[in-house]
């Protein structure tokens, strides 16, 4: 029996990064042996770029930012135990999701 394949699961800086170098260079082969991985990765990527399916391409003003944080802090105060749970949730998710965009 052979041992099932593991996916690694690559950031979006490293997506964007390989995306790129290949639109750079026009060459998807060369982006890919670059970066360590399969022509066909690059090939997927580059697609969800063009249909801005690749998370990075969401962008967020500043506002926009400021005011998420704003309501997050605002669900925050509010009394029930419920809201502040939900509160502790999306700051994690605000966080991990200000982090990809850098």
């Amino acid at each position: 029996m052979s041992k099932a394949a593991t996916r690694s699961r690559h950031s979006l800086r490293f997506q964007n990064e390989a995306v790129k170098l290949a639109e750079e260079l026009n060459s998807q082969a060369e982006a890919a042996k670059a970066f360590g991985i399969a022509i066909q990765t690059i090939h997927n990527w580059m697609l969800a770029e063009k249909e801005n399916r690749l998370t990075a391409n969401v962008k967020l003003t500043y506002a926009e930012i400021e005011y998420l944080i704003a309501a997050v802090n605002c669900l925050q105060e509010q009394k029930t135990y419920k809201s502040k749970v939900k509160a502790q949730e999306l700051k994690k998710k605000l966080k991990v999701f200000i982090t990809r965009m850098v």
